[in-house]
């Protein structure tokens, strides 16, 4: 049974992009020159680029003060139990927080599961988040982690996001 091939090019192994630029250099233009890229409009103050339906005000606006970036969690040992706090920036995007003290002592085994306490964010523009995580061992090393939840909104897009904003490193416990 005989082929027909629809394209001498393709059929000598170059790969889709080296077929382009081949037949570019024939026709004498870049293969880019005609390729047009168009990204859909983002209204202005809509917190973390994403399409919300909520504008927050002028002072709040997350491209006013930047959006919030890696930051270390500010923790206080306290008796099996870890005090944490950090700064809350309004971002009409946030639906929570969420953070977890990681044991770091070594467990041969199966390893403890890692418990996550969920904090409602301030409808303040700043203000200073806190929680403390109890029920931890006594005397024992912990990594404080702390996430921000995000709704996702973008046409076509739903659900949220889970971004990590920081680690404490290692604070041990009374």
């Amino acid at each position: 049974m005989r082929r027909s091939l629809r394209s001498p090019v393709l059929a000598a192994g170059l790969s889709l992009a080296g077929a382009l630029a081949a037949l570019a250099a024939v026709a004498g233009t870049p293969a880019e020159a005609d390729v047009q890229v168009v990204l859909p409009p983002i209204g202005p103050g809509r917190g973390t680029g994403q399409p919300g339906t909520v504008s927050p005000p002028p002072a709040c606006d997350p491209r006013s003060h930047g959006y919030q970036r890696q930051v270390t969690p500010g923790v206080t040992p306290r008796n099996g139990a870890l005090a944490v706090s950090w700064r809350h920036m309004k971002d009409p995007d946030i639906t929570a927080y969420r953070v977890a003290a990681v044991p770091k002592r070594l467990v041969s085994g199966e390893q403890p599961a890692v418990r996550w306490t969920t904090v409602k964010p301030s409808a303040q523009c700043f203000a200073t988040m806190s929680v403390t995580i109890r029920g931890l061992a006594r005397k024992a090393p912990y990594d404080v982690w702390l996430d921000v939840v995000v709704k996702r909104t973008a046409p076509g897009v739903g659900g949220s996001r889970d971004l990590n904003l920081g680690r404490s490193g290692v604070v041990w416990t009374l």
